[in-house]
């Protein structure tokens, strides 16, 4: 296990490496923002190579350690803002999850 300081010196030494401006800690990037970055390009490249997104959403909830899609759906959200048409990839997708998971709208 690394401890935290190191953790957090290594990602500032990569970041300055990369001529990446570093604003502080909570100002970042921070070493969550990969996370981010990985899982928004990861829906982007699965719906690039027309993968079946509603089994394709299930590996990645379980790879990110999720326990529901209500974990993963901002991810949904930051890629459809990238790409507009993963929104239409999406759309029904994330209805039919939501149902499942108990949070459409009832009317």
């Amino acid at each position: 296990k690394i401890e935290e300081s190191k953790f957090h010196k290594k990602h500032t030494d990569i970041l300055r490496e990369a001529r990446i401006p570093f604003s502080g800690s909570n100002e970042g990037p921070r070493v969550h923002d990969w996370r981010h970055t990985f899982v928004v390009y990861s829906l982007l490249k699965m719906q690039e190579e027309g993968r079946d997104m509603q089994n394709s959403i299930y590996y990645l909830i379980k790879y990110l350690g999720h326990k529901s899609i209500t974990q993963t759906e901002k991810y949904i959200h930051l890629a459809e803002r990238i790409n507009a048409s993963v929104k239409e990839d999406f759309a029904s997708l994330v209805d039919c999850l939501f149902k499942e998971e108990g949070l459409a709208n009832e009317e």
